[in-house]
């Protein structure tokens, strides 16, 4: 993200400045630490946004790989076997 701001007080640009100069800080980082310290003091500042009930949103993936209503990995008799087939086949 990029923010910009301008700064219409004179003396509060120079109190910056020189803290920033004192610190051999850069003003991004001196602003993040501001932001920062006032979001942990201000718990009731904190940003809010609404979220969506997962419940009601999600869906059953469909990839169309079961067909004859055939269950997938029938075929399977040691899954312990085939488990480790797969993870040794994925790493060449």
């Amino acid at each position: 993200m990029h923010l910009s701001i301008d700064i219409h007080d004179n003396h509060l640009e120079q109190q910056i400045k020189d803290y920033i100069v004192q610190k051999h800080q850069k003003a991004n980082d001196l602003i993040l630490e501001a932001l920062k310290l006032f979001f942990k003091n201000n718990s009731s500042a904190g940003l809010s946004y609404r979220t969506k009930d997962p419940k009601e949103i999600s869906k059953p993936l469909d990839f169309g790989l079961q067909e004859n209503n055939e269950e997938l990995f029938d075929d399977i008799d040691d899954v312990k076997k085939f488990a480790k087939k797969l993870r040794d086949d994925a790493w060449r």
